[in-house]
């Protein structure tokens, strides 16, 4: 009887242990895509990444943007859909297509202060591409009013370069 007791405590003990193992691997599987589907959805914004960035290695600037576009049609979160825009529009900027950056920028949340920052200087290029020096001096003009709210010193030199820009665009600087 005793040799009995002994084995269904010992029995009870390894249920014990394989019920704290699978609670365990069920806790640690939310990393997991299958049970996150935020984890999955960066993992095919990387994938689409990956790829376009591939193409533009190997100097097929419009099948990046195809990527992108392909990656911005499945209609993904908004985190995702912004930094996907981002890079979409740099994409367009580097194929000499200002207006089509300018209309991704223009899509992009700014919520983030440096999404809100890219989202400026981003624009600011596009319009110097375009050839709209105004447009070009108000979005350096807003990215430095930007930075300066801030309160903090990082942006101290980034503030020079685009005071710098906005001097050779032939706009007036508030220095």
């Amino acid at each position: 009887m005793g040799q009995k007791k002994n084995l269904m405590i010992g029995g009870a003990v390894v249920v014990l242990i394989v019920v704290f193992v699978s609670v365990a691997i069920i806790f640690n599987a939310r990393e997991w895509s299958v049970f996150n589907p935020q984890s999955n959805e960066q993992q095919r914004f990387e994938a689409a990444s990956k790829a376009a960035e591939e193409k533009e290695n190997i100097g097929e600037t419009g099948g990046s943007a195809d990527e992108l576009r392909n990656y911005l049609d499945t209609e993904p979160p908004k985190v995702q859909a912004d930094q996907a825009r981002l890079k979409l529009a740099a994409a367009y900027l580097n194929q000499q297509q200002p207006d089509r950056a300018i209309a991704e920028y223009e899509l992009i949340g700014t919520d983030n202060p440096e999404t809100k920052l890219a989202v400026l200087h981003g624009l600011a290029l596009a319009y110097t591409d375009k050839g709209d020096k105004a447009k070009a001096i108000e979005q350096y003009r807003q990215a430095i009013e930007f930075m300066k709210a801030q309160d903090d010193q990082k942006h101290a030199m980034r503030i020079k370069i685009d005071e710098s820009y906005i001097r050779q665009l032939g706009g007036q600087t508030n220095e």
